[in-house]
């Protein structure tokens, strides 16, 4: 074969290559409940399984993917590369659109990205998510009243549903003991106020209520979203879960103890500061991979070939 058409051949395959490398090698670390933020998408670990299978949470919409296997969630691509215990996962994303920037590309549709696509019909986007005005059950925290002394009662400003967060406050005459506090702390707290754990219902279904010694505790510090159980420290819809509660996300300069409470995902002297990319996730794979390396070995070889070639017919 001619020696030109060898070169020619090898430098298409090597730009092949690069061009590959650059679209598939975006492989990243995630812990269990933290999230990433790519182009303009909130992509979440839920919960890792013992069988190796993850949860992801991807702008609201979630679904278990096994190791080594591959699936869409809300427009992105995930695919599996290693699981580490049930503490964190490597996983390739792939994206081929921004959400966010107010152009609604061929990739995109409402349902992925109504930030820049809009929703159909009578559906409001709220924090990229598409709410049915007909399904939302409040507008004001009056309509959220469940009757119980020890929840906190509140109309959420992202979904329009209602949240019964329990009391955590020590707080006297309020006819609530909450967990942790004591007779000395909260004078509601008086043996003989449940008899058993079913008369310490919070409607809370993320935490265990037990009655220990006559008084009710509500154990647990989980947040409830859209009826699944959320592990704190994860980011859903711009906010973050702590303490049973969601909270919104912070901005920079407000003080913070964890990344995962800043918008930015960066928390430093105790403060959100501005997103640093190489902070937002461990990149794990940033070099060309070792078939590009081959690619350019050979495409070298055949050069230096070429020019002995050309210097003998010279000569």
């Amino acid at each position: 074969m001619n020696i030109k058409i060898l070169t020619i051949f090898f430098i298409i395959l090597l730009g092949a290559t690069i061009v590959l490398g650059s679209i598939y090698n975006k492989e990243y670390e995630i812990n269990k409940s933290s999230s990433i933020f790519l182009e303009g998408k909130n992509i979440s670990v839920v919960s890792i399984s013992k069988d190796t299978s993850v949860l992801f949470d991807v702008d609201g919409s979630r679904d278990k993917i096994k190791n080594g296997e591959t699936k869409t969630v809300s427009g992105v691509s995930i695919s599996i590369a290693d699981v580490f215990d049930t503490s964190s996962t490597i996983v390739n994303i792939t994206i081929n659109f921004t959400c966010g920037n107010l152009i609604c590309e061929p990739q995109e549709t409402p349902k992925i990205c109504c930030t820049d696509c809009n929703c159909t019909g009578s559906f409001t986007c709220s924090l990229n998510r598409c709410l049915d005005p007909l399904k939302t059950t409040c507008n004001t925290n009056n309509g959220c009243n469940d009757n119980n002394k020890c929840t906190n009662d509140i109309c959420s400003e992202l979904t329009k549903t209602c949240i019964n967060d329990p009391v955590r406050k020590c707080s006297n005459d309020d006819t609530c003991c909450p967990y942790g506090c004591t007779k000395s702390t909260d004078n509601d707290c008086k043996i003989g106020s449940c008899s058993s754990d079913k008369d310490c219902n919070d409607n809370n279904k993320c935490s265990k209520d037990k009655c220990i010694n006559g008084i009710c505790q509500y154990e647990g510090n989980e947040c409830e979203s859209n009826g699944e159980c959320n592990p704190a420290g994860i980011v859903i819809n711009n906010t973050y879960c702590l303490d049973k509660t969601w909270h919104t996300l912070k901005t920079v300069n407000i003080s913070c103890k964890n990344a995962y409470e800043c918008l930015s995902n960066t928390c430093q002297e105790g403060k959100c500061k501005e997103r640093d990319s190489s902070l937002v996730t461990k990149k794990i794979k940033t070099e060309v991979n070792k078939y590009t390396y081959a690619a350019m070995i050979i495409l070298v070889l055949l050069i230096i070939i070429e020019i002995i070639i050309l210097i003998k017919k010279k000569y």
